[in-house]
């Protein structure tokens, strides 16, 4: 058999662009793959004869399970090979996933959730410091855009899957994007590999000598990248907003209980719940002109990205509030199908009022906050080296983890006590709403890290001149 570095295509322009779409797409399948459940606590809840509550709980687990992983996952691909990491890291949450769908126990789930979230954690920061080896800084804020809202549509499909697939059967989404990520970890065998720091403007003269960097992280690397001023800033940004993003696990559950209250029955409510927060995303694509806008300011400031970041993420916060605390009104005829229902819902979306202020409120407030994402991880990669890169997404996704577990478990406690005093869906607009406030917290962590970001990305640069010369 020929070796595959022979071929033509291996290291092409075309089989790079390949890459990079590989990455993107099978990226946000983990994240579908983590949304899935979601719609579904209800229905999985019945089935295991458990607490609706305790399926929310196993949500936070895998959140702050995923953190664990990448950090570990990142620190791995950063000493030895990416793409290998990556690869078994999408087989793990792959099978994860199918064994989920045959669940009959509370135990199994569990089990196996937690098998998932181990390869949606390997994912996650490899795939992300590959990407930054492949692209381009003029351009890293576009190509991560991309990269977040492929995220953003990920969960968008898993809420849509669980919601429809999983509406009479909840095993069927399981299984369903389960072989999607068997077919995915076979892929990546023919995905390109990019040398560490292949991209970086430094570092050309080392790779037109035709030599490689070959500096690799070590143990004693690890205090100061996290002392240094700009990775406090950003990775406390990164874990206080995730406070607020992490309650939006509870975002279908809202408006399927608006539904419920307007008269609807469970499984119609279920559909409306899915349909309405994945329609609510379409503000994401914001992100593409957020990230473009990021690698203009940036040439002129190296401030630019994180204040434009901060400036996102806190006008977000009154747009969040009113779609959370807007009622959404639908008529009682909507329909019985799936199909009636989505149907209903795309009309009512032009001629009700209360649902077409809903949709403005929210399609605002997604478009606001999807400025923090490709700014974000644009910023962290350039004030860290090449090799520290995928440890650093990792250490950010511990952080984010533990933000996004609080926020969806910590959501989840007060939701329930304030429903002990308060009719649906009050109980999960006030939840909602309190948790939306930490947006305003990560934004003050965006504008302190302004302060030191210039500095710590010139000492990057003139480290890899050095190198390079």
């Amino acid at each position: 058999m020929a070796n595959p570095t022979s071929w033509k295509f291996w290291g092409s322009t075309l089989h790079i662009r390949f890459t990079v779409v590989l990455f993107v797409v099978v990226s946000s399948m983990d994240n579908a793959a983590l949304a899935t459940p979601v719609p579904l606590y209800q229905q999985i809840a019945s089935h295991l004869g458990i607490a609706e509550s305790a399926i929310g709980a196993i949500t936070a687990i895998v959140i702050l399970l995923i953190g664990l992983a990448s950090f570990g996952a990142g620190y791995l691909g950063d000493l030895r090979q990416r793409k290998p990491v990556l690869s078994i890291s999408t087989a793990i949450w792959a099978g994860g996933m199918i064994w989920s769908s045959t669940a009959d126990t509370y135990i199994v789930y569990l089990v196996s959730q937690l098998l998932a979230a181990v390869g949606f954690g390997g994912v996650i920061s490899v795939g992300l410091s590959l990407v930054n080896d492949l692209i381009s800084p003029r351009h890293r804020g576009l190509a991560l855009s991309v990269w977040g809202l492929s995220q953003g549509l990920g969960v968008g499909v898993g809420i849509l899957l669980g919601g429809l697939l999983g509406a009479t059967e909840w095993q069927t989404p399981f299984l369903v994007i389960g072989l999607v990520g068997v077919a995915a970890s076979a892929l990546y065998l023919l995905a390109y590999e990019p040398e560490v720091g292949q991209r970086e403007e430094e570092l050309a003269p080392l790779l037109e000598r035709g030599e490689r960097y070959s500096h690799r992280i070590k143990p004693s690397d690890l205090p100061a990248m996290l002392a240094k001023r700009s990775n406090v800033w950003l990775l406390l940004a990164a874990t206080v907003s995730q406070i607020g993003y992490g309650s939006m696990v509870w975002l279908p559950r809202l408006f399927s209980e608006k539904a419920q209250s307007a008269g609807l029955g469970l499984e119609q409510a279920t559909v409306v719940g899915s349909t309405v927060a994945v329609a609510f995303q379409i503000g994401g694509i914001f992100s593409i002109v957020a990230g473009h806008l990021g690698d203009r300011w940036n040439l002129r400031d190296m401030r630019g990205r994180v204040f434009l970041s901060g400036l996102g993420t806190s006008l977000s916060v009154p747009f969040f509030l009113g779609m959370f605390i807007l009622p959404l009104t639908l008529s009682n005829d909507i329909g019985s199908t799936q199909k009636e229902v989505i149907l209903g819902l795309a009309k009512a979306l032009f001629s009700e009022p209360g649902v077409v202020l809903v949709f403005g409120f929210a399609f605002v407030a997604i478009a606001l906050s999807s400025i923090d994402s490709p700014n974000w991880f644009a910023s962290v990669a350039e004030v860290n080296l090449p090799e520290h890169r995928g440890t650093i997404f990792g250490v950010a996704h511990l952080g984010i983890a533990v933000g996004r577990s609080i926020g969806a478990g910590g959501t989840g406690i007060v939701i329930n006590v304030i429903a002990a005093h308060a009719d649906a869906p009050y109980d999960h607009v006030w939840a909602l709403s309190l948790a939306a406030l930490f947006f305003l917290p990560a934004a003050a962590c965006y504008w302190l890290s302004a302060r030191s970001i210039t500095n710590d990305r010139l000492a990057v640069r003139r480290i890899l001149q050095r190198r390079s010369a």
